[in-house]
């Protein structure tokens, strides 16, 4: 176990720095990629106070983010991540995805990780910060 203490006191503070670099769009969404990352590997309460600087940092640029971005699993990801911290990031960013009649576009029916993801990403409430 000291070992594995080492290494991870030795990958902790590279981590915390891909956090706090994420400068620009493509590596803002990578930052945000990254937290969802952290919190599957269940690593994230080791870079709470990074997770949310970065996250706050990448709210202000949500639009930008977004544009463009027609990857179903992403744009999942990404409303998951500000969900599960309590940012209120609204459904629209899946409106492109669809089409009038409220169903996923045909070119999506192939896409069933996407497809589940976005389900998932339906929470009601945002993650709440521990307070030590």
């Amino acid at each position: 176990m000291d070992a594995l203490r080492k290494e991870m006191d030795a990958l902790n503070p590279k981590v915390k720095n891909m956090l706090m670099s994420s400068q620009g769009t493509n590596s803002t969404k990578k930052g945000v990629l990254m937290i969802y990352l952290l919190v599957n590997l269940g690593l994230a309460f080791h870079f709470e106070d990074e997770i949310y600087e970065t996250l706050q940092e990448s709210f202000q640029k949500i639009e930008e983010m977004m544009d463009g971005e027609d990857d179903l699993y992403t744009v999942s990801i990404i409303f998951w991540v500000f969900r599960r911290y309590g940012h209120n990031i609204s459904f629209d960013v899946f409106k492109r995805f669809k089409m009038n009649t409220g169903s996923f576009k045909d070119s999506l029916t192939g896409d069933a990780k996407g497809v589940e993801m976005k389900r998932s990403s339906y929470m009601k409430e945002g993650y709440q910060r521990h307070q030590t």
